[in-house]
C-alpha cells in the first residue's frame, strides 16, 4: 500500500520535503557567504563541515538519548530552534553584519541541532503511519531526504544567481514554517517501547552497536563501506596491513585459546591490542600532517594499552580461568535464541569483534592520519579534549567499580549492582 493514502503522512511528506530543501539552500548560502568574506578554502570548508559533520559523528550518541524523548515535542522544539537560527542568519545578512565568527557560531549550532534531529526524523515516520504502510513511508522519506541533497544546492545556486544572498536566506527561512503546524496538529500513533529498558547510557550505546553488527543489512552496509574504502588507492596499504594484523592478533590471542578452553573472555585481550596495532600502523602508513598522526596514534595506543594491560593482569591473576560474567550472560542469550553450538557461537562473536577492528574502528584513524592540513580545526581540538575527559572518566569509573567489588567481597555480598560514583 502507498503511504500517500494516509493524509497525515502526505502533509508531513510535503512540508518536511520543503524544510529539507530549505536546509540545503541555507547550507550552500552560508558556504558561499563564507567564501565571499574570507576567500579562504579552509574557513569555507570549516563552516560547511560544521553544518554537516555533527549529524554523522555525534548523531548516534544523541540517538541513545532520543529513545526516551517524546517524538512530537522533540520535533517541534528542534525545528523551532532551527527556524530561529535561520532567522538570525537572514537578519544578520539583512543588516549586512555577518562576520566569520557569526557564520561559524551559527553553523555549529545548526549542525548540533541537525545531529539531535537526525535520529528523531528517522523514528518519527514510524509514529505517523500504520505498520502496513511503514515500508512505503520509510522509502518515500528516504527518497525525499536524498532528493533534497541534489535539488536543494541547485535551487540555492539559482536563487543566488537570480537574486542575492539576503533573498536566498529569507526563502530558506520560510521553508521551515509549514512543517511546524503540521508537527503540532497531525495525529500520531502511540509508540511501543521495549519491555526491558536499559537505563545506563553506555550500555545502551554498546547494545545499539551490537544490534547493528548483528543486523544483516547493516552488517552488509558496513562491509560495502569497507570495500569502497579499499578502492581508494591512498588507503589500500593501510587497510591491507590492518587486515592482516587484526586477523593474526585475533587468531593467536582469541580464536585459538577460545577453541582450546571453550571461553570467549580472551577477546578482551585481543581487541585492545588490535587498537594498539592500529595506532602503530597510523605512524607508518598515514600520509597526513605528522603532529596529527602522532596525536591520533597516541589515542589508539593509550586506549588499547589501558584495556589490554588490564586484561593481561586479569589473566595473570586467574580471573580468565573461568568465563567472565558478561560472557556467561551471553551464553544464556544464545540458549534463549536456540543457538546450541557454543563452540561456533564463541568463534562467531570473536570474529565479529575482529570485523569491527578491521572496519569501522579503523575508519577514524585512516581519515585523520591522511589529513595533510597543517592547521587543527576547532572540531579536532574539541574532539581531543573530549577524548581525554572521557578517558579519565572511564578510568575513574573502573577504579570505583574495583573498590566496590573489593568491598562487596570483604563483606561477603553477592550479586550486587555497582551504583557508586560514576556508576
Amino acid at each position: 500500500m502507498n503511504a500517500f493514502s494516509s493524509r497525515p503522512f502526505s502533509f508531513y511528506f510535503m512540508s518536511n520535503t520543503l524544510a529539507l530543501l530549505g536546509i540545503w539552500i541555507q547550507k550552500i548560502g552560508v558556504g558561499w557567504l563564507t567564501w565571499e568574506i574570507t576567500e579562504s578554502t579552509f574557513w569555507t570548508s570549516f563552516v560547511t563541515l560544521a553544518l554537516m559533520a555533527p549529524a554523522g559523528i555525534i548523531g548516534p550518541f544523541f540517538a541513545v538519548l532520543a529513545e526516551k524523548w517524546n517524538m512530537r515535542k522533540a520535533s517541534i522544539i528542534l525545528k523551532l530552534l532551527m527556524f530561529l537560527i535561520g532567522v538570525l542568519i537572514w537578519y544578520l545578512q539583512f543588516i549586512n553584519s555577518h562576520t566569520l565568527l557569526s557564520l561559524a557560531f551559527l553553523s555549529i549550532l545548526q549542525g548540533l541541532l541537525s545531529a539531535c534531529y537526525h535520529p528523531v526524523r528517522l523514528v518519527f515516520v514510524s509514529v505517523v503511519v500504520e505498520r502496513e504502510l511503514l515500508p512505503s513511508a520509510v522509502g518515500l522519506n528516504s527518497a525525499s531526504f536524498n532528493a533534497s541533497r541534489v535539488v536543494g544546492p541547485a535551487l540555492a545556486g539559482f536563487l543566488i544567481a537570480i537574486f542575492d544572498l539576503e533573498t536566498t536566506f529569507f526563502i530558506a527561512m520560510l521553508t521551515y514554517i509549514p512543517l511546524i503546524p503540521v508537527l503540532i496538529y497531525m495525529p500520531l500513533r502511540s509508540r511501543k517501547k521495549a519491555s526491558k529498558v536499559i537505563n545506563n547510557y553506555y550500555e545502551q550505546l554498546i547494545e545499539g552497536a551490537k544490534l547493528a553488527l548483528n543486523t544483516p543489512i547493516i552488517f552488509k552496509s558496513l562491509f560495502i563501506v569497507f570495500i569502497i574504502f579499499f578502492q581508494i588507492e591512498k588507503f589500500q596499504d593501510f587497510l591491507a596491513v590492518n587486515l592482516i594484523a587484526q586477523l593474526l592478533i585475533f587468531l593467536f590471542v582469541a580464536c585459538i585459546p577460545a577453541y582450546l578452553t571453550k571461553r570467549m573472555s580472551y577477546v578482551d585481550i585481543a581487541w585492545p591490542f588490535g587498537l594498539i596495532s592500529i595506532g602503530i600502523i597510523v605512524i607508518f602508513f598515514g600520509e597526513g600532517y605528522l603532529p596529527r598522526k602522532i596525536i591520533i596514534s597516541s589515542l589508539y595506543i593509550i586506549a588499547g594499552l589501558r584495556m589490554g594491560l588490564g586484561a593481561l593482569v586479569l589473566l595473570k591473576k586467574g580471573y580468565l580461568d573461568k568465563e567472565l560474567p558478561r560472557y556467561q550472560f551471553q551464553r544464556i542469550r544464545w540458549n534463549k535464541k536456540g543457538f546450541t553450538n557454543n563452540s561456533f557461537s564463541i568463534q562467531y562473536e570473536i570474529l565479529l569483534q575482529c570485523f569491527a577492528n578491521i572496519t569501522f574502528l579503523v575508519i577514524p584513524a585512516i581519515m585523520i592520519s591522511n589529513n595533510s592540513n597543517e592547521h587543527f580545526s576547532i572540531f579536532e581540538i574539541i574532539g581531543f579534549v573530549l577524548w581525554i575527559a572521557f578517558f579519565l572518566m572511564e578510568h575513574v569509573a573502573d577504579l570505583q567499580k574495583q573498590a566496590f567489588l573489593i568491598n562487596a567481597k570483604k563483606n561477603k555480598l553477592k550479586n550486587q549492582v555497582c551504583n557508586v560514583g560514576l556508576w
